[in-house]
């Protein structure tokens, strides 16, 4: 029931907002809009009394198949269209994992941008369409494997969502609106396919994904980039309210090789020096309990940069190759290296 709620809640909110930014108030719409939900709380309750009076059971049959019901329309609602491409591979082969956040590098309503998906000869396409507009559309069913991050192995676990932004380069700035708006979305999408938590690692092995670790772009852009950590937080906020956690492990710092490998785990602690220290001496990382690095990133790139930069590391390919080996992310030292000369 509380989450029924909360989806009717958030399909009326994002709905009153996107009414606001297209200048749609209504009073007259907003209260039909009320009373359409009051509605639906009208007849889980007529569906627990057949469940009580002529079932006879525990009052829960009948009542939780209509809430299934209506949790699955309001989270429906969330998409107020549908253009979909036929680019795409047909059924995914693996299990939904990743979702990747692009920006759609222009402001543009939510149908243009899946519009731009339309044409065989396009060869992209994109699960989600967020315009500048607010509007989310459908371009793939998330069954099947789009095309949009040049990696097949991210297509096949990801769901890819372009943004729509509110200002042109450099910057390539997203509206608060906007980013509600996507955070609702991403917290839809980790919901219905059990993501919890949604992590953001700064590398592959979190949920968050962005385009330019697979391909040579400046994708998702610098201000929708920096806002990944804060994605990641806010949606974990919401995901919480609707998970009940028996046995909370909240404030414990996991050392791990990557966040998805709990195999590799050699501790959790409350403190993180000693968390620190762990792995130090095996040569991992730290992770808080929203799966978030808190050590040793920024020293592992910087120390990395420097090493290459001074020849330890090799040149071109073996560079990249005993990187990658070594478990460090390439793109991301060699960017530091970048602009340290």
């Amino acid at each position: 029931m509380y989450t029924l709620l909360a989806f009717v809640i958030a399909d009326y909110i994002t709905g009153v907002l996107r009414a606001g930014v297209e200048r749609k108030l209504s009073s007259a719409i907003g209260f039909k809009g009320i009373a359409k939900k009051i509605m639906i709380f009208i007849v889980v309750r007529i569906a627990n009394l057949c469940d009580v009076n002529l079932i006879k059971g525990d009052g829960t049959m009948i009542r939780t198949a209509i809430i299934f019901f209506y949790i699955a329309n309001e989270g429906l609602s969330i998409v107020q269209a549908r253009i979909l491409s036929p680019n795409h591979s047909g059924r995914r082969n693996q299990k939904i994992t990743k979702i990747a956040i692009h920006h759609a590098t222009g402001v543009i309503n939510g149908r243009n941008i899946a519009g731009v998906f339309v044409p065989r000869s396009r060869r992209a396409s994109a699960y989600y369409n967020l315009g500048s507009d607010g509007v989310i559309v459908l371009g793939v069913d998330e069954s099947n494997r789009a095309w949009t991050t040049s990696s097949s192995w991210c297509d096949n676990r990801a769901v890819t969502i372009e943004v729509g932004n509110s200002t042109r380069g450099p910057q390539w700035l997203v509206s608060d609106y906007i980013l509600n708006r996507l955070i609702d979305l991403v917290t839809d999408i980790c919901r219905r396919n059990g993501i919890h938590p949604c992590t953001y690692t700064g590398g592959k092995d979190g949920v968050l994904q962005k385009h330019e670790w697979y391909k040579n772009t400046n994708c998702p852009g610098p201000y929708l980039g920096s806002k990944f950590p804060y994605i990641a937080s806010e949606v974990n906020k919401r995901l919480r309210g609707d998970k009940i956690v028996s046995n909370p492990t909240s404030g414990l710092y996991r050392v791990r090789k990557s966040w998805s490998d709990v195999k590799s785990q050699k501790g959790a602690f409350k403190n993180l020096e000693n968390a620190k220290r762990c792995a130090n001496r095996f040569g991992l990382k730290v992770f808080d309990s929203n799966g978030k690095i808190v050590h040793p990133v920024g020293k592992i790139i910087e120390e990395l940069a420097r090493e290459v930069i001074s020849g330890k590391w090799g040149n071109g390919e073996e560079r990249k190759r005993r990187l990658t080996n070594a478990g460090y992310e390439y793109k991301e030292v060699q960017r530091r290296v970048n602009q340290l000369l």
